[in-house]
């Protein structure tokens, strides 16, 4: 490691171990909640990991809206559309307001760390008058650092030196959530976290080509569907969302419970029958991969004959085992409902894009610039997706909650 890096790398934790104490949790119930930046964000949409991970975490409701923009930047510059840069930052503020935040987060720094370490002054200039134009909001605000970019080898170039200007911006970044008091989120020391290895191809094509390497992003700098599902999980981790412990315990016929509610066991015989109710509702992984971890729940049963016992949900069996190992306690996979977790999803992103038609119609030069003459008899119409967004919203909060489980512990014939 090269001594700049390391001191860029102590730099930023420095400025993480000084942030001062929080005193509002990051996220809580009745929260709106508005992910603002670039490509990241606006690719986030349309997979809807980050929004199902955070909304299964929180006892209550949230609602959450992206103003996501591609290749934009703390000038708010993508959205000046044929406007001039400051016209750009207007637009970031009132699309900000269809929103009414209570909570902001801030992706920013991944693409003015292109401008290499001459360009941190003015960054660190611009992200400051970001937030003091965000001010009237008086939302809390969480600021993100960007990940760095994947090695994928030639004919790709190597992101050594991006990445290590990406420290530099990250500890700004760091260093502004600490004047404002505010929760700070490295993507960088997320897991899985990028390294400098190259990456492996699972395709003669090469590991540039789409899905077909052992990373996260399409190209060594999108992420795909899977790595925004695999970083949802720590993202929300880090804001301090606890995923709640799973354990169910039967012993002597008195049932006890970690992470559930209206746990009962009924037994007949050398059967039981538990109902259960998990607390969160418990998200599947992504169906394609083989290699995605599952989520896992102890399972402990006390006082059954010696012999083997299966452990089925409705007609799924997911373990068979002794009578010894479940006295002692076993780590399963839990019996995820995957119906309602991809009706949760579907909703999610049909709720996404009906904002995102909202604040960025199509035709927005015939509706609200210069070609409005023609056709901006029109634009009253585009108000009229509120109500589908707000009933969008209301179903989401409803697919969020989870559902009472059944399992059967029954002697093996």
């Amino acid at each position: 490691m090269s001594n700049h890096k390391w001191l860029c790398g102590l730099s930023l934790l420095y400025f993480l171990w000084t942030l001062p104490a929080l005193g509002d949790p990051a996220i809580k119930s009745g929260d709106r909640i508005t992910f603002l930046g670039g490509t990241f964000v606006e690719r986030m949409q349309i997979h809807g990991h980050f929004e199902a991970e955070i909304r299964t975490r929180l006892d209550g409701d949230v609602t959450v809206k992206n103003l996501g923009w591609a290749g934009d930047n703390v000038l708010g510059e993508s959205r000046a559309v044929f406007g001039t840069i400051e016209k750009g930052m207007e637009r970031l503020v009132s699309d900000m307001e269809l929103t009414n935040p209570t909570v902001i987060i801030i992706c920013y720094g991944a693409n003015e760390a292109h401008a290499g370490r001459e360009g941190i002054p003015r960054f660190k200039e611009q992200l400051h008058s970001l937030c003091t134009k965000l001010a009237r909001f008086e939302a809390r605000l969480i600021f993100v650092a960007p990940r760095p970019y994947e090695t994928l080898g030639p004919p790709l170039p190597a992101p050594d030196a991006y990445n290590n200007v990406l420290l530099d911006y990250s500890a700004a970044i760091a260093h502004e959530a600490a004047q404002h008091n505010a929760h700070f989120v490295d993507l960088a020391s997320l897991d899985p976290q990028v390294t400098n290895k190259t990456l492996e191809s699972s395709s003669n094509t090469g590991p540039w080509i789409l899905e077909e390497h052992t990373g996260l992003t399409s190209n060594g700098v999108h992420l795909t569907s899977y790595g925004y599902w695999r970083l949802a999980g720590p993202f929300a981790d880090a804001l301090e969302l606890p995923r709640k412990t799973l354990a169910i315990s039967i012993k002597d016929n008195v049932a006890s419970a970690s992470g559930f509610t209206g746990v009962t066991a009924n037994r007949s015989d050398n059967t039981i029958v538990i109902e259960a109710k998990p607390d969160q509702l418990q998200l599947s992984p992504l169906r394609k991969l083989n290699n995605a971890p599952a989520r896992s729940f102890r399972l402990t049963v006390g006082g059954l004959p010696k012999g083997k016992y299966q452990i089925a949900s409705g007609d799924q069996t997911i373990a068979n085992v002794s009578s010894r190992e479940l006295a002692d306690g076993i780590d399963l996979s839990y019996p995820v409902n995957d119906a309602q977790v991809d009706d949760l999803r579907n909703a999610i992103i049909s709720k996404n894009m009906m904002f995102f038609h909202r604040h960025r119609p199509q035709n927005e030069t015939y509706l609200f610039l210069f070609r409005k003459h023609e056709q901006g008899n029109n634009a009253t119409e585009v108000p009229e997706f509120d109500p589908i967004v707000e009933d969008l919203d209301r179903r989401i909060y409803e697919l969020s909650k989870s559902r009472s489980t059944r399992l059967t512990v029954s002697p093996l014939k």
